[in-house]
């Protein structure tokens, strides 16, 4: 089994089940002594989001676990070798210690200011509230800055599948 920490847009199970069918929630997770930030340049002109080092903040997500057989798919998604590299830490899930990989970008070619479209923000705030994360972190990522998907298609898409949750 691959375990992954989500922390983005793949942290509302229907978003990252549209992408790997057979992922499953395992438990919140909070990654201390990272910040989420928005500043991983994507090629549709917005940003989306990383993790990085910050001494004290921190970072809830969720951790999943998916065949192995189904990695590729979701580093294809997540743009693995594209500026993404896999970082890792150790879980200990019952009474065995699993590797959990998350995506982060720290490569500066790939880096940028700006802001997610509204829709991609939108996947991250209501993945936090389906997972019960803490209200302060679920009103910072209300807060956040968003800019409209100019691409009609794309937000129309995306604007549908988060209908329900608006």
């Amino acid at each position: 089994m691959f375990y992954v920490f989500s922390y983005g847009s793949n942290l509302l199970l229907e978003r990252i089940r549209r992408r790997v069918y057979s992922v499953e929630k395992i438990a919140n997770y909070t990654l201390a002594d990272f910040e989420l930030v928005f500043n991983k340049t994507s090629i549709d002109g917005s940003t989306k989001a990383n993790v990085r080092p910050s001494t004290g903040s921190k970072v809830l997500g969720v951790i999943q676990r998916m065949p192995m057989e189904h990695k590729p798919v979701l580093d294809e998604y997540e743009g693995l070798g594209n500026g993404y590299h896999l970082g890792q830490f150790r879980w200990k899930d019952q009474e065995v210690v699993r590797d959990v990989h998350y995506y982060i970008c720290d490569d500066p070619h790939h880096l940028t200011t700006g802001h997610p479209y509204i829709w991609y923000r939108d996947y991250v705030l209501y993945g936090a509230i389906e997972n019960n994360f803490d209200p302060a972190y679920i009103n910072r990522l209300r807060r956040k800055v968003a800019n409209r998907d100019p691409n009609d298609t794309r937000r129309g898409f995306n604007d549908l599948v988060l209908d329900k949750y608006r």
